[in-house]
């Protein structure tokens, strides 16, 4: 598969030079993009993990600054109140 990607990937100008880029690489950005705009629900289903734990363990630790920030926040409105 490697043989087709990567030909595509060179003519988009992606720099792949010692690294491994292959199909993987894809899902993984996919599942990051969709649990970060839309939710962990929506990227349960498009990735097709039977169980949303699945999909947070798999990608969940790629946000955890902006889960911080977001408790924070949180906490914060409650304060105020």
């Amino acid at each position: 598969m490697n043989g087709l990607l990567h030909p595509v990937l060179d003519k988009l100008g992606f720099d792949r030079k010692g690294k491994r880029v292959g199909l993987h690489g894809f899902h993984h950005f996919l599942g990051s993009v969709l649990m970060k705009n839309r939710g962990t629900l929506v990227a349960q289903k498009q990735l097709r993990h039977a169980d949303s734990s699945t999909t947070v363990n798999f990608y969940g630790h790629l946000f955890g600054d902006e889960r911080t920030e977001a408790l924070q926040e949180v906490e914060s409105v409650l304060r105020d109140k």
